[in-house]
């Protein structure tokens, strides 16, 4: 093979790995004036062995002024030392740009799309910390009050023996916050006595065996209990 066709080879193949990594970076986000309000990632049987595909859910955090929101993800791209990252102040966390880091054991880094808005405070004293996942398992995790948010983020690199990277273990920060209006999702006493709105959002398994991914938007009408669902998924 002469040199010349040796690097239009190369070339071919550079190209076609980034083909793979463009199609494997996505975007989970909510619509303005939602928050996320669950973090889930499932695993199909083709998925065992891999970090699973990740959905997120989104409640209502305003209904009005919706202008007066901004959103806008990190200046840099985030380190995942274990430090405290992601959304700050009075932001909240409203989606993800998740870029494929492994692709042998679908491991993904999480840059947050960050909103805020003047109607909304974040408590931070009321802030804590929860854990996530732990390496290649499925995980769910859900806010239940209506007045709570996720903002920061923690996240460390997982390895295995062979020094191959598994996942990222992420660790969430969830904080009350105080609104200059009601939020709109369970907000009268009506829903207290309502059934949880569930919502199954698009295929079980796409084409090649593996999970999509996906965004659910919930609203509830808490005048009949009504539970409406809004769904967007993807195979990638």
């Amino acid at each position: 093979m002469t040199i010349c066709r040796l690097m239009k080879y190369i070339a071919i193949l550079l190209a076609i790995t980034n083909v793979v990594n463009a199609l494997t970076d996505y975007t989970l986000s909510c619509q303005r004036g939602y928050r996320i309000s669950g973090i889930k990632r499932l695993n199909s049987p083709r998925q065992r062995d891999q970090a699973g595909s990740l959905s997120i859910e989104c409640q209502s955090i305003m209904e009005n002024d919706l202008d007066s929101i901004s959103c806008q993800t990190l200046t840099s791209t985030p380190q995942c030392n274990g430090q405290m990252e992601g959304c700050s102040g009075s932001q909240w966390l409203a989606g993800f740009h998740a870029y494929a880091i492994e692709n042998n054991t679908n491991a993904v880094l999480l840059d947050p799309v960050c909103c805020s808005s003047p109607k909304i405070k974040v408590d931070s004293l009321s802030c804590a910390t929860e854990r996530l996942n732990t390496p290649v398992k499925p995980f769910e995790h859900t806010i239940l009050g209506q007045d709570l948010i996720y903002r920061g983020i923690q996240c460390w690199h997982q390895y295995n023996v062979n020094n191959t990277l598994v996942d990222l273990v992420w660790k969430v920060e969830i904080c009350q916050t105080q609104s200059l209006q009601a939020l709109s999702l369970d907000a009268n006493s009506l829903t207290g006595s309502c059934p949880p709105c569930e919502c199954h959002c698009g295929i079980d398994t796409c084409g090649d065996g593996k999970e999509p991914i996906r965004v659910t938007h919930k609203h509830m009408n808490t005048d009949n209990c009504g539970c409406d669902c809004l769904c967007r998924y993807e195979c990638i």
